[in-house]
């Protein structure tokens, strides 16, 4: 446990990758609605200070009927993914928050469109978004 804990405090240091400082600075006050604010915000605080060693669900699949889940890991690192029942298509991961909103869930096969998972959850109005669910501390 020792280790754990050492390693996560040695990772404090770690600076935000340039892509997420980008797309932080750009959404404030660009907010399109007090849920995407409440979603921003909350996902900078958890990056800059709440690392994760067992994952950090930030969607579950069963929440929304595209069977979308997404995952936080570390401090940056996401995973998208499509599946339900134990049964899962295939996943996307990526090293920030920026990458991950970016990917078009449509050429993953995730959904019949093309659409970014930032344009899905902006449709959704970040409808299924868990804010709690930090494996680590459950």
């Amino acid at each position: 446990m020792t280790i754990l804990s050492d390693n996560f405090t040695e990772m404090a240091n770690i600076k935000l990758f340039k892509e997420d400082i980008l797309l932080f600075d750009r959404m404030v006050d660009n907010y399109i609605s007090d849920k995407e604010k409440v979603f921003f915000e909350t996902q900078r605080y958890k990056q800059e200070h709440s690392p994760t060693g067992m994952n950090d669900l930030v969607m579950h699949e069963t929440s929304n009927p595209d069977h979308i889940y997404i995952v936080r890991l570390g401090f940056s690192e996401y995973i998208v993914g499509h599946g339900i029942n134990g049964k899962y298509d295939k996943e996307l991961h990526t090293m920030c928050l920026a990458e991950a909103l970016d990917a078009n869930l449509g050429q993953l096969g995730f959904i019949d469109k093309d659409m970014s998972l930032l344009e899905w959850l902006r449709e959704r109005n970040y409808e299924g978004v868990e804010y709690d669910c930090n494996y680590d501390k459950i």
